[in-house]
């Protein structure tokens, strides 16, 4: 099984997101008000593998 892990942490009103197997990368940030979205989202089922494969059919073909 291929084991995937992020790091989340919290500093000055900013969210940050980045890899923990490689911390070279990018580091994603977002506000409060983003990460509340998600989380809503997540919580919703906004992100389920049902919902995303009707609503971004082939997304990462693209990326």
């Amino acid at each position: 099984m291929r084991r995937i892990c992020v790091m989340v942490a919290y500093r000055d009103g900013a969210i940050g997101v980045r890899d923990s197997k490689d911390a070279s990368r990018t580091t994603l940030v977002f506000n409060e008000d983003e990460w509340n979205a998600f989380i809503t989202g997540v919580k919703d089922g906004e992100f389920d593998i049902d919902v995303l494969k009707v609503a971004l059919p082939g997304a990462l073909e693209r990326v």
